[in-house]
């Protein structure tokens, strides 16, 4: 695919406590959602819905 897409990550929900956080991010490509990834951290959580969307590509 050539040109521009726009790529963003929501952060849908945190769960847990505090100290023991789990958040759940969703990518989204031109608006479009691909996929939705956890994590202990909004990094690693937008790392897996990133992993989960390539893999939905296959």
């Amino acid at each position: 695919m050539h040109g521009n897409v726009k790529i963003e990550y929501i952060l849908v929900d945190s769960k847990g406590p505090d100290h023991d956080k789990i958040f759940v991010m969703e990518v989204r490509c031109d608006g479009k959602s691909l996929a939705y990834g956890e994590g202990k951290t909004k990094k690693a959580a937008e790392m897996n819905a990133a992993k989960e969307a390539l893999g939905g590509l296959k």
